[in-house]
């Protein structure tokens, strides 16, 4: 299977994590979850997060333990959704985004490609971007910090709503542009 080259991130997903991150953080707590969804070839659009809280996972300042009970519920839940587990994204309690060797060990997946992304100081503020935070693959077994240019190309955040209007003197040019 190719590896994803593109994941598409739709904007509540990423303010939904912000506020589950955060919410664990405001306690002094590393926290984590899991983005959910499809994958179409070489791209993956996030349909979902998945937070761990099951009686195996256990929150601390310098790092989050999730058990194996909660590990499996987690993939089954996200099975039934028709959904593959495609980003974890955690906190540190610093604005350091490094992997740190517990991270390096204790991925929620291991497979080739997968990305794992560091959320600065216990999710304190939101992102507008992916380049605001830590974003690490596996690669050969090892995992590398991607620059911000392969952050910019892998990926990206979508606007998932919008209010749109248009001013009047717009639907005037429209109505008459339609009239036979």
């Amino acid at each position: 299977m190719n590896i994803i080259s593109r994941y598409w991130v739709p904007r509540w997903v990423v303010d939904r994590s912000w506020q589950i991150l955060r919410q664990d953080g405001l306690k002094g707590v590393e926290s984590t979850v899991t983005w959910g969804g499809i994958r179409f070839g070489e791209a993956a659009v996030v349909m979902g997060i998945v937070y761990p809280c099951g009686r195996d996972v256990e929150l601390y300042r310098g790092f989050i333990r999730v058990g194996p009970d909660t590990t499996a519920e987690m993939g089954r839940w996200l099975r039934g959704q028709g959904l593959a587990g495609l980003m974890q994204v955690h906190t540190h309690p610093t604005a350091w985004t490094g992997h740190s060797g517990t991270d390096d060990d204790y991925p929620i997946a291991s497979s080739e490609g997968f990305v794992s992304i560091v959320w600065p100081t216990f999710a304190q503020l939101p992102v507008r971007d992916a380049v605001e935070l830590g974003v690490h693959r596996l690669e050969g077994g090892r995992w590398r910090e991607l620059e911000r240019a392969e952050v910019q190309q892998l990926v990206r955040i979508v606007e998932s709503e919008g209010l749109i209007w248009a001013h009047s003197e717009d639907l005037g040019h429209a109505r008459r542009a339609s009239t036979p």
